[in-house]
């Protein structure tokens, strides 16, 4: 039987492609001494990142928020995105950074147990 790319084929390359970017982005951008509303994407091609093409062409800024409470998670005037993988045994559990792609905040936490980036748009 062929094998053809179907949308959802694509549409979980163009994730996993963004997980990777971010799980690299947003650590290093934490020693940096970025102020609310700094545009990221500098620091991206300073580390020779690929942007990926799903958000390619948008202001990427950091945020200065970092909280991601659980009570925003199933609100009706939020929507929210968790991509989780394994954990980092250097990791004791806090959050990495957030930055913002337009109306979404996606921040990265981590624990030696697991990572998770957590996005979310509120409307």
């Amino acid at each position: 039987m062929p094998t053809t790319e179907t949308k959802l084929d694509n549409l979980l390359e163009d994730i996993h492609e963004l997980e990777d970017f971010l799980h690299a982005l947003i650590p290093a951008l934490d020693k940096q001494k970025l102020r609310q509303g700094d545009d990221v994407l500098r620091y991206a091609k300073d580390l020779k990142l690929k942007i990926p093409k799903s958000i390619s062409g948008l202001d990427i800024t950091w945020e200065s928020d970092t909280s991601i409470s659980s009570h925003q998670h199933g609100r009706k005037d939020s929507e929210s995105v968790v991509l989780v993988r394994s954990g980092d045994l250097n990791m004791v559990g806090l959050t990495l950074g957030c930055i913002r792609v337009g109306k979404w905040k996606i921040c990265i936490e981590c624990s030696w147990i697991l990572c998770r980036i957590v996005v979310t748009r509120r409307f």
